[in-house]
C-alpha cells in the first residue's frame, strides 16, 4: 500500500510554487514597469561604420534627433570591422532593455553567406525595430567614357569581351551589385579589387578602370562637378538624391539593390519598447530639417513597422545566399 506524502512535504511544495509564482509575477511587473518608463538613463547606439565615414554621419544625425524626443542622450559606440560582425556580436549579447543597440547596415543580409561561422544568428538573436534609409547607389564612369547609359556600356562589354574592367570592393553592396549585374547580364569583364570604395573611384577618374558602383554620398561632389557620371542608380525607383539618373531596372527589369541603415536590438525586446523606437524614429525621419540632410547625404529616409523591416532581412538574406553561391566566393 503507497502511503500519503506526509504533510509537511505537501506544504514545502505548495510554498515553493507560491514563491516561484509570486516571483514571476513580480519579474513580470517590473519588466513591464521599466519598459513603460522608458528610456530613462542613455542609450547605446552600437555601429560598426567608422567615426567620420558617411554611414557614421547618418547615425549622429538620427541620433541626435532620436535624443531630442526620447530626452535621453544616444551615446554612438563605433565598433568597425569583420564585416560588420563586431557590432553586430555586441547587441546579440546584450541585456534586452532598450539600452543597447545596433545601427544596423547592408551587411547584416550579406554576411552569412560570406562567413562560414558567425557569433550570432542575423536573424534569431536579434530584434528589429525598423528601417531608417535606404542608401542610393550607381553605376558610374568618368565623365569622358565612351558609355553614356546602362545600355551602352553592356553592348561595348559584349562587344570587347574581357576588355572592360570594373572595381570590386570585396563583401560590400557595390560588390552585389556587380554580381547581379554579371548574373543579369553575363558579362564578360576584368574584375579589379580594392580595400575601399574612395580607392577603386580614384582609378575610375583616372581611367585606370572603366566603371564601378558607388554609394552616393562620397562621390556628391564629384557628380555634381561632373567629372563622374551616374549612368543609373541600383534601387528599384528613382532616387531624390539623384533625380536625373535613370534605374537599372530600365534597362535590366530584374535588377534591383538597395543600400540600407536599420535598427535592430538583442533578441526577446519588449514589445512596449520597440513600439516607443519606432514611434520616435518615424518622427525623426519626418523632420523636413533632417530628412533634408539625409537626401544631401545620398539616403532616402525609409521608416517601416517591425514587423516588415524582419521580412526584409529574411528575404534579403535568401536572395544574397542564391547569388553568392552562384558567383563561388567567400569570405572566410
Amino acid at each position: 500500500m503507497r502511503l500519503p506524502w506526509p504533510p509537511v512535504y505537501r506544504t514545502s511544495r505548495l510554498a515553493t510554487l507560491v514563491w516561484a509564482l509570486n516571483g514571476l509575477a513580480a519579474a513580470i511587473s517590473m519588466a513591464a514597469a521599466a519598459a513603460s518608463d522608458y528610456p530613462s538613463r542613455p542609450i547605446r547606439l552600437v555601429t560598426a561604420v567608422g567615426a567620420g565615414t558617411g554611414g557614421d554621419g547618418v547615425a549622429r544625425l538620427i541620433g541626435g534627433g532620436l535624443s531630442q524626443i526620447l530626452r535621453q542622450s544616444i551615446v554612438i559606440d563605433n565598433r568597425p570591422g569583420a564585416d560588420g560582425n563586431i557590432a553586430a556580436a555586441i547587441v546579440a549579447g546584450a541585456n534586452p532593455d532598450g539600452y543597447t543597440l545596433l545601427f544596423d547596415y547592408t551587411a547584416h543580409v550579406i554576411t552569412p553567406s560570406l562567413h562560414t561561422s558567425l557569433p550570432f544568428d542575423p536573424i534569431r538573436d536579434f530584434t528589429p525595430v525598423s528601417m531608417l534609409v535606404t542608401n542610393s547607389t550607381a553605376l558610374v564612369v568618368r565623365k569622358d567614357h565612351s558609355a553614356k547609359s546602362v545600355a551602352d556600356l553592356v553592348a561595348l562589354a559584349r562587344k570587347k569581351p574581357g576588355g572592360l574592367s570594373i572595381g570590386i570592393v570585396k563583401g560590400s553592396v557595390t560588390h552585389m551589385a556587380a554580381e547581379l549585374l554579371f548574373s543579369e547580364t553575363g558579362l564578360d569583364v576584368r574584375r579589379v579589387p580594392y580595400e575601399t570604395n574612395p580607392a577603386a573611384m580614384a582609378d575610375v577618374l583616372g581611367g585606370r578602370i572603366d566603371f564601378a558602383f558607388s554609394t552616393v554620398g562620397p562621390i556628391r561632389t564629384q557628380l555634381q562637378a561632373g567629372s563622374l557620371r551616374a549612368l543609373a542608380v541600383t534601387e528599384s525607383k528613382r532616387s531624390e538624391s539623384l533625380p536625373d539618373a535613370p534605374t537599372m531596372a530600365e534597362t535590366l527589369p530584374k535588377f534591383s539593390v538597395t543600400g540600407w541603415y536599420g535598427l535592430v536590438g538583442p533578441k526577446s525586446l519588449p514589445v512596449e519598447i520597440v513600439a516607443t523606437l519606432n514611434k520616435a524614429l518615424r518622427q525623426v525621419l519626418s523632420n523636413p530639417e533632417i530628412r533634408s540632410k539625409l537626401v544631401q547625404r545620398g539616403s532616402q529616409p525609409s521608416p517601416t513597422s517591425p514587423q516588415q523591416f524582419g521580412a526584409f532581412i529574411a528575404a534579403e538574406i535568401q536572395r544574397w545566399r542564391k547569388i553568392i553561391k552562384k558567383a563561388d566566393f567567400k569570405s572566410s
